[in-house]
């Protein structure tokens, strides 16, 4: 009998990984998705489309009926555009999957795996937006639920925003002097991972890539994948601390965010490798797609 996943966040760049990769490993998807056109290249694997909000559970009813395992990437944007959202993360991401976990839990979902973040430095823990993902791992440890939490370093499709900036000619920041370390992750590798634990796993799963590089070698790398010459504006950690504090009245999402990367960019931040994909593969496909786009 096909077993069946709810892939909570289809759409999302590490949602429609999650979706291809558990096809590809046997499972019958349902897809919970706010805007059902979004799920792009993922289409095709899914085997059925629940249009709905996970900050409205009457949306949700039912929706895991019949499901065996529930994996869940919703959370706020990450995206840099002011239009992205003023809502925090903690309005957000722990409001949403509060709702998922109750939902699986009336069903009796046997399964629950959570993406969070990387937390292992208490400045990056303290910040609002590991705090919001941390407030959900602790919600799956009171339900019950068996789950996994992932907790990886960074994904290389956050680096696609960043290749997006050099090719407009924005100003990309180099916080600090960017000899501190980090790993990132492939969302392939990290969307195999997922799959691989809604079989079981530890509670908690740290997940690095195969390089280990410091921020100033990974912009390096992608304003080589556009075949420009590096040069990041540089900034000092107490000025983004301090652009996180003026942007709090205009965006208090970008804010918490902002917070984040002086935090995470001004340490080392590594974790075991969870998988073999290399970040300069990622960067010139992220960058062939660009130099396409613009003819």
């Amino acid at each position: 009998m096909t077993r069946r996943v709810l892939v909570a966040g289809a759409s999302g760049a590490l949602g429609r990984r999650v979706t291809l990769a558990a096809r590809a490993a046997g499972w019958a998807v349902r897809a919970l998705v706010r805007d059902p056109a979004r799920l792009r290249d993922a289409a095709d694997a899914v085997d059925e489309v629940r249009q709905g909000d996970a900050l409205r559970p009457d949306t949700l009813a039912g929706l895991c009926d019949g499901v065996d395992a529930v994996f869940s990437c919703v959370g706020a944007s990450v995206s840099g555009e002011l239009g992205a959202g003023r809502a925090t993360y903690r309005d957000v991401d722990i409001p949403a999957n509060a709702n998922l976990i109750a939902e699986a839990k009336r069903a009796g979902v046997g399964r629950f795996v959570y993406t969070a973040v990387w937390n292992r430095d208490p400045a990056v823990a303290a910040t609002a937006y590991v705090s919001a993902h941390d407030a959900v791992v602790d919600a799956l440890r009171a339900s019950g639920l068996s789950y996994s939490a992932i907790r990886p370093v960074g994904f290389f499709s956050i680096y696609d925003q960043i290749l997006a900036m050099i090719a407009a000619g924005k100003p990309v920041p180099l916080v600090g002097d960017g000899s501190p370390r980090t790993n990132p992750v492939s969302d392939d590798d990290l969307g195999e991972l997922a799959v691989r634990l809604l079989d079981g796993g530890d509670p908690e799963v740290d997940a690095g890539g195969p390089e280990t590089l410091t921020r100033a070698e990974i912009l390096d790398r992608c304003f080589g994948a556009l075949d420009r010459p590096s040069k990041p504006l540089k900034m000092p950690a107490w000025a983004m601390r301090a652009s996180a504090v003026a942007l709090w009245p205009i965006s208090p999402r970008m804010a918490d965010f902002t917070r984040f990367v002086a935090e995470v960019y001004t340490r080392d931040v590594i974790a075991p490798s969870v998988g073999e994909r290399g970040l300069d593969d990622h960067l010139a496909a992220a960058a062939a797609r660009i130099k396409s786009s613009r003819g």
